[in-house]
């Protein structure tokens, strides 16, 4: 068992430092792709700037304007329009604006004197204009020029022969950011939440309900005289109905049956619908159920004046409720299905011939505590899974 813990730990050890490498290279990524479009070297003014400096790789320059830039016409899609500018030294350029941007000048604007309450620097990247550009300036001219002043002829002369363009983080450039950075948190949450505390408690040799000692110790509890276990998991119950019939039994009316003259069997059915952790076993001849805690459930009691061929049960001392359905024959059992779910699980239903039933989801793995759990999990499904009990 201690080099059973000693390799458990060890792979806790790895699951941790692997889920914060995860996590660090992409909140790495992020952050790198932020910095590298936020890190650009100092723009130069745009009238120093022609179209042949563009063969250099892109570039950027900045505009230093007071007032508002005036739309040459809206996109029909995008989140940036082109904008025609005058600049603090009267000359005119054309830029292409984000629309975040443009709000955030617009809130600057003095109504009264109509300029901007201070010069507002924009950078972009350096783009020669193409013919789409220039046909939209010119077409939208009168907005700025008279009398049709502005043609193909003579457009540089105007508006030079470059424009610039800010780079705008699109929304689905944005949402594969935050993705990556939800999923980089997630993987932390896990190292700490799960593998941490998993760490703690593997060091301390605590590890509450997923303990395979405490596992064993709380099966054998219910174990008849002479059987041994075979293997014990720890299981989620998700919906139980167990029916037992007692001979010769009196319901105290305060969760215990009592041993007593009676005309009749009483037939008791105790179930419960919610999910609750309990340990599951086999042993030569029986099933042992063990719930890992006090669990409520419902119960309906009735009167049996004929059991036929149903197993009838003889209590020789005072029996809480609490332990009735801890015990079952595996002669008694009918049938047992199982189907696999999600993260390698398997749903078990287990079927009595009496018509209680018993479903339960075994999960794949049972934590550091219980390093044999798959191991178990096997002998267990195979056993239950037999046509014919013996």
């Amino acid at each position: 068992m201690d080099e059973k813990m000693k390799k458990a730990r060890k792979k806790l050890a790895v699951r941790f430092f692997v889920l914060c490498g995860i996590a660090l290279a992409l909140f790495g990524f992020v952050a790198f792709r932020i910095f590298a479009e936020r890190s650009r070297p100092e723009a130069p003014p745009v009238s120093g700037l022609a179209a042949e400096d563009l063969e250099n790789g892109e570039q950027y320059a900045r505009l230093e304007f007071d007032t508002l830039p005036i739309l040459i016409t809206s996109f029909s899609k995008g989140e940036s329009q082109l904008y025609f500018i005058t600049d603090v030294n009267e000359e005119r350029y054309i830029a292409e604006i984000s629309d975040q941007t443009f709000q955030s000048i617009v809130e600057t604007l003095d109504q009264e004197t109509g300029k901007l309450d201070e010069t507002f620097q924009f950078i972009g990247a350096v783009s020669q204009i193409d013919e789409n550009v220039k046909e939209l300036a010119i077409s939208n001219s009168f907005k700025i020029f008279q009398n049709d002043a502005l043609n193909a002829d003579n457009f540089s002369e105007y508006l030079g022969e470059i424009y610039l363009k800010e780079k705008v983080v699109g929304k689905r450039t944005v949402t594969v950011y935050t993705i990556l950075a939800l999923l980089g948190a997630f993987f932390l949450i896990l190292a700490f939440g799960y593998v941490v505390p998993a760490m703690i408690r593997a060091k301390k040799d605590d590890f509450g309900i997923l303990d395979e000692k405490n596992m064993m110790r709380a099966l054998r509890k219910y174990l008849p005289y002479g059987e041994t276990l075979s293997s014990g998991v720890h299981s989620i119950g998700l919906e139980t109905e167990i029916k037992m019939v007692f001979g010769n039994c009196i319901y105290d009316g305060d969760m215990t049956l009592i041993p007593g003259e009676s005309n009749a069997a009483l037939k008791v059915i105790k179930g419960k619908k919610a999910r609750f952790d309990v340990y599951v076993g086999v042993s030569q001849n029986y099933l042992i159920l063990s719930e890992c805690q006090k669990y409520k459930h419902y119960y309906e009691f009735d009167e049996v004046h004929s059991p036929g061929d149903t197993k009838v049960t003889e209590l020789k001392e005072p029996t809480s409720l609490n332990d009735v359905g801890n015990c079952f024959p595996l002669t008694e059992i009918q049938s047992c299905e199982t189907k696999k779910i999600w993260m390698g699980a398997i749903e078990c239903t287990i079927t009595m011939k009496n018509g209680g039933f018993l479903k339960l989801m075994i999960p794949k793995r049972g934590g550091v505590g219980i390093p044999d759990h798959e191991k178990y999990r096997e002998k267990l499904l195979a056993r239950l899974s037999e046509r014919r009990f013996t």
